[in-house]
């Protein structure tokens, strides 16, 4: 299980997304109000979505973003079955996925002139995207670890602050 949350930010600000890297500005993007979803046969599933956007530092000064998205759906099916559209969406557009685990798949992302990657994460009734750009001008080999890492850390943040008991995360590590 997990909740919703009105402060995102404050899930991931308290420690560095990757070695070397601070966190600047943070602006949460937390809607209360529910959402529906319309599924198979016209169903309509709730959820209630949170998010944050935040300004990095690398470690030699350079500008990266970060954006951190969660869907908490009122149960696990619909969570799914929205993963899995968005996991056929990307497939069939050829933006990847590199499967991490079953249930979480990260691809290449760009937006103006920055590389980036994105996580998608399905975990119960929860659903988290991440995405981290780096500079301005960067090369996609040059900063795909760093990337990586830094996608990884702030989904594993994130899921844990809105996980309710003592299940593990299956975040990879």
């Amino acid at each position: 299980m997990h909740s919703w949350t009105g402060r995102p930010c404050e899930l991931f600000a308290s420690a560095p997304p990757a070695e070397g890297f601070t966190v600047g500005s943070t602006t949460d993007s937390a809607d209360p109000d529910r959402r529906e979803d319309i599924g198979e046969k016209g169903t309509r599933h709730r959820y209630r979505q949170t998010g944050c956007l935040a300004g990095l530092t690398g470690p030699d000064g350079a500008s990266w973003k970060l954006s951190a998205t969660a869907a908490v759906y009122e149960a696990a099916g619909p969570a799914l079955r929205a993963y899995r559209i968005e996991e056929g969406f990307d497939r069939a557009h050829g933006r990847g996925p590199e499967r991490l685990h079953d249930a979480a798949y990260e691809k290449p992302a760009e937006a103006q002139g920055r590389p980036g990657r994105t996580l998608l994460l399905w975990n119960g009734e929860l659903l988290l995207s991440v995405t981290a750009y780096g500079p301005y001008g960067s090369k996609e080999h040059d900063v795909r670890e760093d990337l990586g890492s830094i996608v990884e850390n702030t989904a594993r943040r994130m899921e844990d602050g809105l996980r309710v008991g003592d299940a593990p995360s299956p975040t990879p590590s």
